[in-house]
């Protein structure tokens, strides 16, 4: 029958609805799906999941393809981003779209765009309509516009948008700003990152995991503009981690937006460790930065978060005197500095500390060692000293949890701490700076906790258990596949040495629950061994290494040890409860090592066994010099003639040297207990000197605890000194007054050995010239006027000779540490060296065989063989 004019019509009109309807308004159908999930944009599974449905106002919602949205949305993003559009107050916006938008800013409407992005990808790779369809089947020319606008985002968020970004972050009513610039880093990584995953899926079977990085590091680096997303990615990250500092330090910005915040920057460093854990991007990325800056820089970047005014919980920076600028650490009761971060902070930390661990894991080329050799990159290699040596001083002296409660995800910062110290310190090329570093913190560890506190700290006791295992969230580690494995075989050893029953934190721990419990017991022996390993790596040497850091460590250690007690008796009981904490700490670490592992799990290698049970006893060696130093006696006018003995920490009613005891709720902050200063550097010159050899000079003084000197200061934990009168002494009167105990305890050495007849009786007029028999060329003043004179030029000549000792001995370390440097970079020269001539040799063989294959068929070409010997 035919259709009458008014039937043919509305059919007409109805087809142009339905094909108005098919027209994708992308700014509208970004607006609206952006924030659904996949069960909200296909109600139900059971229907055509081909089609999304976008509302839209005045008019009937528009069903549009979902295959369509998603492969235009790339060339919209461009679009807007390089327009700038959709722009507040734009005379242009009623002409791309007849609906009203929401966001206010293009980065917003990017933002947005990206996350639809993310959803769309899922949904194509979860429904089965799709899937089955072939929608996220491989397209080079949709993976080339992703890839540009991925790049072309975080080059506007690494570049122009940075200041705005970071200018947004310090005040309330323009964080959104901020906030919107930050997510489209994690998006738009991870809308990359998933598509071309599900590009790789059908040509690399079924995985449970969701990301193949070999796949999208193979999709980026076969664009011609793939290698600039390697910068784009590092510093995008970077300019969010310095946002979120600066939302910390902001007065106006409440936890809620810092965390915010940091969620965006957290996610961003997590997907950018994420693709270094594939080779294919290492090497791409060491090949377009041979040195590593990029990534190093976004180390520094999360390490520095930390930094003035802020601190790592549970410290804060507060005045150490009255009026002075210059702040020390002191451990607080919440909230911390970084307290209304709920851990964020902490965690940014602890990712930083896992990119450098898994970027540490390449063994061609070594990360650590093309960093250190690199003019550009050494001066960022200082600084990854000192920020490491900065974290392992505040988890190594943190106070009881009883008195100060762990901070949200404190626990992984802590751990990844430890990791990044162990790796450091297993480089020669860190080693030399880190042992100046590390030994004034190391020495305030272990001789200035009593042995109990040390092992529930530090021996899997229940103090580590505890506070390992409040923290939840301990996933942020290396993602690599030797990393996992690690991982694995501390659970292992963990399981094995309590069931064996020797941890202290075998029991549960109160208001710990069954799993955080088994947590916080495989923690707590990880952070034991690598404590030990910290120890071991610090003391190691071989012939292969610079002379200059032959037991460099132990000298050190020892010397900022001697430095912090008081007199010669407590420096006997530092020296001895040190090696028993070394011992200690060892004997947990032992139980992982050959021949007799437990279990045959092996945490410790055949060198780290040798080296710990090598340090242990030259500590002991270290302890009864100490010991039967002539100055130290048990009583009063006891001394070794008289066989009175020399005390044993064991049979030593030691007083409690933990300094931090529980301060009142309304109390002030407690300075930390002095770790080592110029003053306690001086005195250890003396002290150290004294205690090892009987008869040194006094220009001999301070040899060994010069090397802390330079570096003590980068963390400063001294209180303010006062004098008896409640006054403040300065530095300079600490310094001449300790140098003054020591010279005279060096002249009451010299007066004991010239009794003895060891030493020839001194001069006592030094200005007299002596003839041969002994005589002056004058007739010496009477005897008592004679003493008194050179008393008085003894006392007068004191503070010279001091002065004059102290700049010998600052010159000949300074000339020590240049050599040791020299040493150290003379060589990296050989080793890069051995390395060119390798591949030259390597080189010379291939081009060898290559030309012998090509004039092999070629017979006439071929050079005659030369007449065997004595033959035809």
């Amino acid at each position: 029958m035919a259709l009458t004019e008014r039937q043919v019509q509305a059919q007409l009109h109805s087809h142009a609805l339905e094909e108005d309807a098919k027209i994708i308004d992308y700014f509208n159908a970004v607006e609206q799906l952006h924030k659904l999930e996949i069960n909200k944009i296909i109600p139900k599974l059971k229907t055509d999941a081909r089609w999304a449905t976008v509302p839209r106002r005045n008019k009937p919602p528009s069903k549009v393809s979902v295959y369509k949205l998603l492969k235009g949305l790339p060339l919209h993003i461009l679009g807007c981003l390089i327009t700038k559009q959709p722009a507040p107050s734009s005379p242009h916006l009623s002409s791309l779209t007849d609906e009203p938008l929401q966001s206010t800013n293009c980065y917003e409407h990017v933002n947005k765009a990206f996350t639809l992005l993310c959803t769309l990808s899922e949904m194509c790779v979860e429904l089965p309509p799709l899937r089955e369809n072939g929608t996220m089947g491989p397209d080079p020319e949709f993976t080339s516009e992703l890839i540009d606008a991925v790049n072309l985002a975080l080059l506007a968020i690494a570049g122009p948008e940075s200041d705005t970004l970071t200018r947004s972050s310090t005040e309330r009513h323009t964080f959104s700003q901020a906030l919107c610039r930050a997510e489209i880093v994690p998006s738009a990584l991870r809308a990359l990152a998933l598509i071309t995953s599900a590009h790789a899926a059908p040509e690399r079977g079924h995985s449970s995991s969701r990301f193949h990085w070999s796949a999208v590091c193979e999709a980026m680096f076969t664009h011609p503009r793939g290698a600039t997303m390697i910068d784009a990615a590092f510093e995008a990250s970077r300019v969010l981690i310095r946002a979120v500092r600066v939302a910390l330090c902001s007065t106006s910005i409440s936890g809620d937006l810092v965390y915010s915040l940091a969620y965006a920057a957290g996610g961003a460093v997590e997907l950018v460790t994420a693709l270094c854990s594939a080779p294919l991007f290492y090497h791409s990325m060491m090949t377009h930065d041979p040195h590593g800056s990029s990534a190093l820089r976004l180390v520094l970047a999360s390490l520095a978060i930390h930094d003035e005014p802020l601190a790592a919980p549970p410290f804060s920076r507060v005045s150490s005197t009255p009026g002075s600028s210059r702040p020390v650490l002191a451990a607080t009761q919440p909230p911390y500095p970084t307290h209304k971060g709920q851990g964020a902070a902490e965690l940014l930390a602890a990712r930083g500390f896992a990119l450098l661990l898994l970027l540490g894991e390449y063994d061609s080329p070594m990360y650590l060692d093309e960093v250190f050799s690199g003019e550009g990159t050494r001066s960022l290699a200082e600084q990854l000293v000192g920020r490491s040596a900065a974290y392992v001083g505040q988890v190594l002296l943190r106070p009881p949890s009883a008195q100060f409660p762990p901070a949200t995800s404190e626990g992984q910062m802590a751990i990844n701490v430890l990791r990044a110290a162990e790796l450091l310190s297993d480089d020669s090329n860190f080693r030399v700076a880190l042992i100046p570093g590390l030994a004034p913190t190391l020495a305030q560890l272990l001789a200035h906790s009593d042995s109990s506190r040390f092992a529930s700290m530090w021996c899997l006791g229940e103090e580590a258990v505890s506070m390992m295992g409040l923290d939840s969230q301990l996933l942020v580690n290396s993602v690599s596949k030797k990393a996992l494995e690690t991982v694995d075989k501390y659970a292992a050893a963990s399981k094995e040495y309590h069931a064996k029953g020797l941890g202290m934190g075998a029991r549960q721990v109160a208001g710990l629950l069954p799993e955080l419990h088994k947590m916080g017991r495989h923690l707590a022996l990880e952070r034991s061994i690598l404590l030990s390993k910290l120890l071991v790596n610090l003391h190691y040497y071989d012939e292969t290494l610079p002379a200059g850091l032959k037991n460099a460590f132990l000298d050190a250690l020892v010397a900022s040890i001697l430095a912090a007690a008081r007199d010669p008796k407590s420096q006997a009981m530092a020296m001895n409860r040190a090696a028993v904490n070394i011992e200690n700490l060892f004997s947990v670490a032992w139980e992982f090592g050959p021949p007799d592992a437990l279990k045959k799990i092996e945490l410790m290698a055949e060198v780290d066994m040798d080296q710990s049970k090598d340090l242990l006893a030259k500590m002991k060696t270290a302890v009864k010099i100490v010991e039967n130093h002539p100055t130290i006696k048990t009583g009063a006018g006891a001394g070794r003639e008289n066989g009175g003995g020399m005390m044993k920490l064991a049979s030593q009613n030691l007083p409690d040297l933990r300094h931090f005891p529980q301060p009142p709720a309304s109390a002030a902050p407690q300075p930390l207990p002095p770790v080592s200063s110029v003053t306690a550097a001086a005195a250890a010159a003396k002290s150290a000197a004294d205690a090892m050899a009987a008869a040194v000079d006094v220009k001999a003084a301070g040899s060994e605890a010069r090397r802390t000197a330079p570096e003590v200061n980068k963390i400063q934990y001294s209180p303010p000194v006062h004098n008896s009168n409640g006054a403040a002494v300065s530095p300079q009167a600490q310094l001449l007054q300790q140098l003054s105990i020591g010279y005279n305890m060096h002249r009451q050495q010299q007066q004991q050995q010239q009794q003895q007849g060891r030493l020839p009786p001194p001069q006592l007029c030094p200005d007299v010239p002596a003839d041969d028999d002994g005589g002056g060329t004058r007739p010496p003043p009477p005897p008592e006027k004679g003493i008194k004179t050179a008393q008085q030029a003894v006392d007068k000549a004191t503070f010279a000779d001091i002065k004059n000792a102290a700049m010998a001995h600052m010159q000949a370390l300074h000339r020590q540490q240049q050599l040791m440097q020299v040493a150290a970079a003379q060589h990296v020269m050989r080793r890069q060296q051995q390395q060119q001539q390798a591949q030259q040799l390597q080189q010379r063989r291939h081009d060898e065989a290559s030309n012998q294959q090509e004039k092999a068929p070629e017979g006439a070409l071929q050079e005659p063989r030369p007449p065997p010997q004595g033959g035809d």
